[in-house]
């Protein structure tokens, strides 16, 4: 890859963890943000779960969406539009299969 794409991923997490982040780490990764939240209810500290409007659900439920989301996309921009290119090889082959086969 471009080394400009590498660069632009970099870019592109540092802002997030810059203004997204509190002093402890930004919650980017569900793994990194949801445990630690557990663990602190079962210490018995308030207000885990209400911190920041309620953002835990956030990082949980947001790549399912994202997955979901991606999907679709994916289907009606690409996979529709390889079908019918194979379809219409497909047509274009057997074409040319009876053409060949008469004499």
């Amino acid at each position: 890859p471009r080394i400009s794409s590498q660069i632009n991923l970099f870019k592109a997490v540092v802002s997030t963890q810059s203004t997204g982040g509190t002093n402890c780490g930004y919650p980017i990764n569900p793994a990194r943000d949801f445990a630690p939240r557990i663990a602190t209810a079962i210490l018995g500290y308030d207000k885990t779960f209400s911190a920041g409007s309620h953002y835990f659900w956030v990082p949980v439920i947001g790549p399912i969406i994202g997955g979901i989301l991606g999907v679709f996309i994916h289907y009606m921009f690409i996979d529709i539009h390889k079908k019918r290119n194979e379809e219409k090889y497909l047509e274009k082959n057997e074409e040319r299969n009876i053409a060949e086969s008469q004499p």
